[in-house]
């Protein structure tokens, strides 16, 4: 039988001590009205590997990177000692002993069965929801398998530090902190763990209230914890066995504990007799709280099995009520399980929306950072409402689809996004959500108790979170609902879209955008004039960074002419100007804010992208010093890199704009408008450098407020001469390179005029292209080329090394030995990890993506049973099908054992390309069109193979069940419908056409009706 199971939604791998190494972690969600709390977890000893607050300076158990968390979960971690006469017995430790653990969505388990002894372990792990305690439960069960016996037995925390202590402060200075550390609250039955005073070494010295906490409870209620650790391991320093337990239960717990001076521990001392069959449970509560008040406020209720059993229920009804959004049903279980994962994945890093009538706010969001991505800071914001930031791309390419899930988004994430990218087609790395800020709050004082302590808050920068914890904290009482209440405030506050700089400006950024506006179009078709050409609502973000001109980075080096050190941050003369970077701040056109149409946003950032094209008109330019998403490429700027992947997704924005044409002359600010006219009739290269770089030093400080009339007949003429001409290049190039076609093209300056300290003045260019990766055959998939056309580039693919022969499977790039180490850090990765030559999950499910798109269906049934992950073979891919990895080790990589194994688990872009290939399967990708009304028709792309009794379901737009009927079982990729079914609770309505139109469309879009079957 194999030891990997998948039941229920539930994956169960037996024996996991002794499989492949991985890290995971709960999902960190406590609901609306909750604080969440972070938990990582292995698959060694008792799985939790470190948890906290907010992030990893706010830990319990202390944070370790991944290969150290596997060492150190051992001892550090939670552990169990069980003490049946004269013998110990730890579970979880001894791997040749019976065991498994279960992963779901909401929690995971672990159990063991020792047969020698008679007993069965096991412990199930998941975070308190909804409550102003960030709280880890921990549920212990024994059950005595054999006769009657009486045991003894400490179960907890191995280390349980107090709050105050950050992470890396810990590991470089533990000794020193020990001096303020002091555990109190024994007599009143749990720790509160604290440290005394401030830490700094300055004239100012702070008290803390926060405190980590730590209680656990039976039938008969609170059980004082032990949290001297020299009692339990006694002088065993290095915690291999709880010596202290030799002496039993009775002497432990009324021995005089030391809790002052060093690391604690926290264990809850047991003894029971247990009949055969009967099973013992304990259940600990651990976390953080602000102050020990709160804990003590809470206590009572949260110290009983019924508060405990509704927290059950409610941790993992709040988890399966936001992927019931995606509801799947379908002859594969594993698929429809597959997908919900992805989807809760997604929100984890992309956020999910709520709405206070018309204003959006995402939940939950946090930036990727796990125990292998021990590089990216997460944060789960530690407040109601709770939020985090996370970067431009992640965020935009994570809410692609958020229209077509609930359409009351509406153009918010268009407008977000639109308002971040600035004038000059760059745009901030950090995103960190929306911020409100209230000047007048005066009709507010018949609904709060106190407004004039309110009045202050709303003036700086608030969350709904923030807000509500405010009110809680200071007592301030609302005269009505609390969700009445935020509508009341937002309604009437100004949002701001905060962000900031970050690290630098990627050339990719600007492709994830038009993503966003085509799911808007999938819903609403019939909006898009208003939305293109009425509404002037796109900010423009005004970065502190300039962008330095290529005299002023093109460099004489040992190995030739470079481009390097390409920003200048912050730049001088902008501070000097008097502007606040703090916050974020747009451009200005005379002394207004500027906005604009997001036609003429688009089209801004088309013509910044068209000066950017490389001297041969292949790719755009790397010229702020950034690679795309593959930032392992980080070598490649420095070669006058350019990416033609840019290129094509220009070529999509110049299409997407010569489908809505202009009608009337726009009025553009005179700079946009002079670098139009230097860009109109193709010039040469470095006619487009100096028009790209006198357009920047105009714009440097905002526009003038001028403006100049420009046809429309010029802007379409503009518009759809760069789109042919692009795409014959991209043809050119596709016929160079013998069918395929590369992403990166690097040059080499031939000649140049010589300039002060070394730099140069490019005067001459030879092109090379870099060895082939699939990311432009991925992208250029969706593009609209001939059917033909793609066929073959898709045979050379899977022809090329681009394709895994032996794990079927497709990979970022063909062999790079041949390259210089100057493309990047790529080049010095070992083969097959990281972005070199692995499978990156994101940039294959692009390219399946992108099969699905350009109607290649049988091509996509042909490679998805070795691709997608929840078809892999666990034992193989090292983890559960059901969670995604950002990178698959291939078969060239130097050690055999991480053949087809996943690293850096869940939160990627891989979940959002999963989700829209479940959309195009199920939909064809745009529900919804218009042709003088509003019209509803699903072009479904799925397999007859998918199909259980003749049907398949699906949950549309979060809450119509939509079911679609195919009795004959054919493939549905060219079927048309026959007739839908449209059922709400008053109605039932036949329309016997391929199409709905009118009113009955309407009424979908509005979800009127809870079910939709079409009959196929």
């Amino acid at each position: 039988m194999s030891d990997y199971l998948f039941q229920n939604e539930t994956f169960i791998i037996k024996n996991y001590q002794n499989k492949k190494t991985f890290s995971n972690f709960l999902p960190g969600i406590a609901g609306k009205k909750g604080i969440p709390l972070w938990a990582f977890y292995v698959n060694r000893a008792q799985g939790i590997a470190g948890y906290g607050l907010h992030n990893k300076n706010h830990p319990v158990m202390l944070f370790h990177s991944a290969n150290k968390a596997y060492e150190h979960v051992h001892t550090d971690g939670f552990r169990t000692f069980i003490k049946l006469g004269d013998t110990l017995y730890e579970p979880f430790q001894d791997k040749s002993i019976p065991h498994q653990m279960e992963i779901n969505a909401h929690s995971f388990k672990i159990e063991e069965t020792n047969e020698n002894l008679g007993l069965n372990v096991s412990v199930e792990y998941f975070t308190l929801p909804e409550k102003p305690i960030a709280g880890l439960y921990r549920h212990l069960k024994v059950t005595n398998l054999g006769e009657e016996k009486t045991f003894e037995v400490l179960d907890g925390l191995s280390e349980f530090l107090p709050a105050g202590i950050s992470t890396d402060g810990f590991k470089a200075m533990s000794n020193l902190l020990q001096s303020w550390m002091e555990v109190k609250g024994h007599e009143s039955g749990y720790a509160f763990n604290t440290l005394r005073g401030s830490t700094g070494d300055s004239a100012e010295v702070n008290l803390s209230k926060e405190g980590n906490f730590y209680f656990a409870f039976d039938e008969e209620g609170l059980i004082p914890p032990i949290t001297d650790p020299g009692l339990i391991f006694e002088m065993g320093t290095s915690k291999k066995e709880a010596l202290g337990l030799k002496k039993g239960i009775d002497y432990l717990q009324n021995a005089e504990q030391v809790n002052v001076n060093q690391v604690p521990s926290c264990f809850i001392p047991v003894k029971k007799t247990l009949k055969k069959g009967e099973t013992f449970q304990l259940i600990s509560l651990s976390g953080h709280v602000a102050d020990e008040s709160v804990l003590m406020s809470h206590l009572p209720e949260l110290s009983t099995l019924k508060s405990f059993e509704e927290n059950v229920r409610k941790n993992k009804q709040l988890i399966d009520d936001l992927v019931s959004d995606v509801s799947t049903h379908t002859s594969k279980p594993i698929f429809d399980a597959y997908i919900k994962q992805n989807y809760l994945d997604n929100l984890l890093r992309g956020g999910y929306p709520i709405t206070f009538d018309d204003q959006v706010f995402h939940l939950y969001a946090r930036r990727h950072g796990d125990l292998e991505r021990d590089y990216n800071f997460f944060s789960l914001a530690p407040e109601y409402y709770s939020t985090g930031s996370g970067n431009f791309r992640d965020v935009c390419q994570n809410r692609r689809l958020e229209t077509l899930f609930n359409p009351d988004v509406k153009d918010f994430n268009i407008i977000m996004f639109a308002s971040l990218i600035g004038l000059d087609g760059y745009n901030p790395l950090a995103v960190n959500g929306v911020r409100y800020t209230l000047e007048d709050a005066d009709f507010l004082k018949d609904l709060v108790s106190d407004l004039e302590s309110l009045k202050p808050f709303l003036k700086k920068p608030f969350t709904p979170g923030s807000l509500i914890n405010f009110l809680e904290n200071k007592s301030i009482t609302l005269n009505i609902d609390e969700e009445t209440f935020l509508k009341n405030v937002l309604k009437v506050s100004t949002p701001s879209f905060d962000a900031s700089f970050g690290e630098g400006f990627w050339v990719d950024h600007f492709t994830y955008f038009l993503d966003l506006i085509e799911s808007y179009e999938g819903v609403y078709p019939d909006q898009m004039d208003q939305l293109l050409f009425k509404d002037k609502k796109c900010l423009y973000y005004d970065n502190p960074v300039r962008i330095k001109k290529q005299v002023e980075k093109a460099v004489i080096t040992e190995h030739g002419i470079r481009q390097y050190h390409a920003l200048e941050h912050p730049d001088p003369e902008k501070i000097k100007d008097g502007r606040n970077f703090e916050d974020a701040v747009y451009a200005l056109s005379g002394n207004d804010v500027y906005k604009s149409t997001l036609f003429e946003k688009l089209f801004i950032l088309a013509l910044n992208k068209l000066s950017l094209l490389d001297p041969d008109d292949y790719g755009i330019e790397m010229d702020a010093g950034k690679p795309g998403w593959n930032d392992a490429m980080n070598g490649v700027p420095g070669l006058f890199g350019s990416g033609v992947s840019e290129t094509l997704e220009l070529i999509r924005i110049l299409r997407f704009l010569r489908k809505y044409p202009l009608k009337d002359t726009l009025d553009l600010p005179k700079e946009v408008a002079n670098l139009y006219e230097n860009l109109k009739g193709m010039p040469h290269y470095f006619e487009r450098l100096n028009a790209r770089e006198t357009y920047r030093d105009e714009i440097r400080f905002g526009l003038t407020g001028e403006t100049k009339p420009v046809s429309a007949v010029d802007i379409n003429q503009l518009i759809e001469s760069y789109d042919l001409f692009l795409t014959h290049r991209i043809e050119e190039l596709m016929i160079e390179h013998k069918g395929l076609i590369p992403t990166f093209l690097t040059y080499e300056v031939l000649d140049y005029e010589p300039l002060k300290n070394n730099y140069v003045k490019p005067k001459r260019f030879k092109k090379e292209s870099l060895p082939y990766f699939l990311e432009a055959p991925a992208r250029l998939l969706k593009l609209g080329f001939k059917k033909e056309t793609l066929e073959a580039m898709h045979i050379k693919v899977m022809q090329s090394e681009l394709y895994d022969d032996t794990l079927k499977q497709f990979k970022t790039s063909v062999n790079l030995d041949d390259s210089s180490f100057e493309i990047g850090r790529v080049r010095a990765f070992t083969k097959g990890w990281l972005e070199r030559e692995s499978n990156f999950l994101h940039m294959t499910y692009k390219y399946l993506l992108g099969l699905l798109k350009a109607g290649l269906i049988q091509e996509f049934e042909n490679v998805s049973d070795t691709n997608l992950v929840c078809y892999m073979d666990p034992s193989i891919y090292g983890r559960s099908p059901l969670e995604n990895s950002s990178f698959i080790a291939p078969s060239n990589n130097p050690d055999p054992k991480t053949h087809g194994q996943g690293f850096f688990a869940r939160l990627s872009g891989s979940t959002v390309e999963a989700l829209n290939m479940w959309m195009v399967m199920m939909t064809g990708g745009q529900p919804f069109k218009y042709n003088n009304d509003l019209t509803f028709e699903l072009s479904p792309k799925i397999s007859k193979n998918y199909f259980k009794d003749g049907e398949v379901s699906f949950t549309f737009l979060s809450k119509i069940k939509v079911i679609l009927s195919n009795p004959s079982l054919k493939d549905l990729s060219q079927a048309k419908a026959l007739s839908y079914i449209l059922e709400s609770d008053e109605e039932k309505i036949t329309i016997e056409e391929q199409a709905v139109t009118g009113l009955y469309a309407h009424n979908i879009r509005n979800r009127v009706y809870h079910t939709i079957k079409i009959n196929y």
